[in-house]
């Protein structure tokens, strides 16, 4: 029972993205602070779940567009399974563990995170002064372009004999080298105080003149080039209507600033050392998708000191971590793979902090622990179960289809809403809250995005089913999934889009081979139903069910 080829497949993968945002989406609302109940609701062989348990699965993933009973009957259905996989052993599989561990590292260290609550909150806070500066800036709009490189490697190797960039028609021609190098970021922007992912240099920005070309900015994020090319006047409404927002933005900025010192203090403690000729090695083994040599790799490729030990990190030991990571971000340079480094070490660290201050016992924090668990262990049965013995063949597809033509149709035009982040972590913090406004209205235009924090670019667009603007399998989700909804992450161009179809118009019938995906997933939907019911029918007679009233 393999999970990682399991996350691998595309089917699954979905199902990875969504584990991690239930994740996530735990770490963020753990604020409601709920009363914890042991009392046992629910109980299936070895699976006991507790009040607790109950009204935070309800939470996360109760949809109010379908009937309570509904979610109810799915929810005792996922009960059964899980009470067999716990019979089978299934939490036993070092593999399920292992994506637990380093889950737990994030749940306890990420900002937000349980370790966070516990240290940062009490003493974070924006002052009503800081709200009123702020908005006494934001009356103006700026026109940004951007250029980011990931190192002074990319930069030397750009300017070559270091040529300085003084005048705009230098930054034309650094802009137009860089095009073909998909290290180097690009984007033209609008922007308003405090300028979003460039905070860094708000004040520097602020006093610039429309046209001026900024020195290299060095962050620890990268090296940015910064090209002021107007500033318009911006129309505010009263500081009553955005003091809330603003404060929301200002409280973002001054997470990451604590973020970056605590990481910037870990990484001090622990004096790392990188091999450069590991490292080397490294990215080209994953470059090449060869990473399973390295199981068996004794090589150390970092060391830390941690407890007053010089520890030694092999390359054995980045596999399980870069396989098994829920939250990796993709690594296709040098830098990703220093920052996915130190990001280990500073997870080592705050766990351990955690452990001493008492947050790894706190109930709230071991429940959540073990939910994320248990979905892990129902999906790798599904999956064993279920999923694996689908077969669906040719003939089966082309006849669902000739019966059911008329239900694959699609519009022939849409409008679509994109915004690209610039790692999955970033798209899954701000899923939640674009999905929370789309379903109340809030984001009919989208005209203001400066509340979503890791944005690094949106775009409005109109696409036909022809549409070059993406990739033909993107174009093909856009035109599948319906009108104001959001999609899940997805990775395109060194980016993760999260996207929303606002409008379509114009109907018609879908070939056969465009309809292809859809007729598939229809027929293994419903044959994947009929043995859940028969694999239900045997559960319910294996196993007692005691509830209490839910």
């Amino acid at each position: 029972m393999s999970i990682t080829n399991y996350f691998m497949k595309k089917y699954n993968y979905l199902i990875h993205i969504l584990i991690i945002a239930i994740l996530l989406i735990s770490c963020n609302s753990n604020k409601n602070k709920q009363e914890i109940s042991d009392e046992i609701v629910l109980k299936i062989g070895q699976n006991e779940q507790t009040k607790y348990e109950f009204e935070r699965n309800k939470e996360r993933t109760f949809n109010r567009s379908d009937s309570y009973q509904k979610w109810m009957n799915n929810y005792i259905d996922e009960a059964y399974f899980l009470a067999d996989a716990l019979d089978q052993k299934y939490d036993t599989l070092s593999t399920i563990n292992k994506i637990v561990k380093y889950a737990s590292y994030s749940m306890i260290g990420r900002v937000d995170g349980y370790l966070w609550q516990k240290v940062e909150d009490p003493k974070l806070s924006i002052s009503n002064t800081e709200i009123k500066e702020c908005y006494k800036r934001q009356n103006k709009l700026f026109y940004i372009e951007t250029l980011k490189l990931p190192d002074k490697e990319t930069l030397t190797s750009l300017l070559k004999n270091d040529t300085l960039i003084k005048s705009e028609a230098d930054l034309k021609k650094l802009i137009s080298s860089c095009k073909s190098n998909n290290a180097v970021q690009y984007l033209n922007q609008v922007y308003i105080y405090p300028y979003n992912e460039l905070e860094f240099a708000k004040e520097f920005i602020y006093e610039m003149k429309p046209g001026t070309v900024s020195d290299f900015q060095y962050t620890n994020s990268g090296i940015y080039m910064i090209h002021l090319l107007k500033v318009e006047d911006k129309p505010q409404k009263s500081f009553e209507k955005e003091k809330e927002l603003i404060k929301i933005v200002l409280l973002d900025i001054k997470k990451k600033k604590i973020a970056d010192n605590k990481q910037k203090e870990v990484l001090e403690k622990a004096n790392t050392t990188i091999s450069e000729k590991i490292a080397d090695e490294l990215m080209l083994i994953i470059k090449n998708k060869n990473d399973s040599v390295l199981k068996q790799r004794s090589d150390t490729i970092m060391t830390f000191t941690f407890h007053g030990q010089r520890l030694s990190f092999l390359l054995k030991d980045f596999y399980d971590y870069y396989k098994f990571n829920p939250f990796m971000n993709v690594i296709d340079n040098e830098q990703n793979l220093i920052q996915v480094l130190n990001g280990y070490v500073e997870e080592v660290y705050l766990f351990a902090e955690a452990e001493n201050l008492g947050v790894t016992d706190d109930q709230r924090y071991r429940l959540d622990r073990k939910f994320f668990k248990n979905r892990l262990i129902v999906n790798e049965y599904l999956n064993d179960n279920f999923y694996k013995r689908i077969n669906i063949t040719d003939a089966e597809t082309k006849k669902y289809y000739e019966e059911r033509k008329q239900e694959f149709s699609e519009g022939k035009v849409c409008e679509v809403s994109l915004f690209y982040f610039e790692d999955l972590n970033a798209a899954l913090e701000n899923y939640e809250y674009i999905n929370s406004q789309l379903s109340i209205g809030n984001f009919s235009t989208f005209a203001d995005t400066s509340i979503i924090k890791g944005l690094e670019m949106y775009k409005a667009v109109e696409i036909d089913n022809q549409s070059n603007e993406l990739t033909k399998e993107i174009v093909r989700l856009i035109f599948d999934i319906e009108t104001n909804r959001l999609s899940i992450p997805i990775e395109y161009k060194n980016n993760f889009l999260l996207f929303i179809k606002t409008k379509e118009e114009g109907k018609r019938i879908k070939t056969y081979d465009e309809s292809l995906n859809e007729v598939t997933n229809q027929i293994r939907i419903n044959k994947i139903e009929l043995l859940r019911q028969e694999k239900l029918g045997e559960l319910r007679k294996k196993y007692s069910m005691e509830i209490n009233k839910l």
